[in-house]
């Protein structure tokens, strides 16, 4: 039998449409006009086992980086369930916490700070992540002064260890 990585039932993400003319107060205690609310996630039930890898397709609004970003517990979702088995990090915004006028070198130790790793535990892998990355030889340099694809590989590789 395998075991779940991630198990979701019934999930669903409900976003209430505003003109920008409300005021805090009514926006957070009067209930909302059904014809105001926009359902990104409605229903939705997924099991993924150990192992296993999935993707996620469908064009722009289908709800993609909503559910992951609810996975990511970056929001909460309005129904459903969320059963999560192990850690979970989200790469939407890979380079997130990633301090431009710092090294690379810095950056790989306090974003693996950001993502819950200990010094040690970075220490212990610092190398594997700069040779995933390629990046050896710029580690020492601000990763302002990288190029675009440098900082997104930098960025991806502390995120993937």
């Amino acid at each position: 039998m395998k075991n779940s990585a991630v198990r979701i039932k019934g999930l669903g993400k409900r976003f209430v449409k505003s003109d920008g003319t409300k005021s805090l107060f009514r926006q957070m205690f009067r209930k909302p006009n059904p014809k105001d609310q926009f359902w990104a996630l409605k229903g939705v039930n997924i099991d993924i086992y150990q192992g296993e890898s999935f993707g996620l397709v469908g064009p722009n609004g289908a709800g993609k980086s909503t559910l992951l970003k609810i996975l990511s517990r970056v929001l909460m979702p309005t129904e459903g369930e969320i059963e999560l088995y192990g850690k979970v990090n989200s790469l939407l915004e890979v380079g997130t916490g990633f301090e431009r006028d710092l090294t690379g070198r810095a950056n790989v130790f306090l974003n693996g700070s950001i993502l819950g790793m200990s010094k040690k535990e970075i220490s212990e892998i610092y190398d594997e992540i700069v040779e995933f990355s390629g990046l050896r030889d710029f580690m020492d340099m601000p990763v302002k002064h990288y190029s675009s694809g440098m900082y997104a590989r930098l960025a991806f590789s502390v995120a993937a260890y």
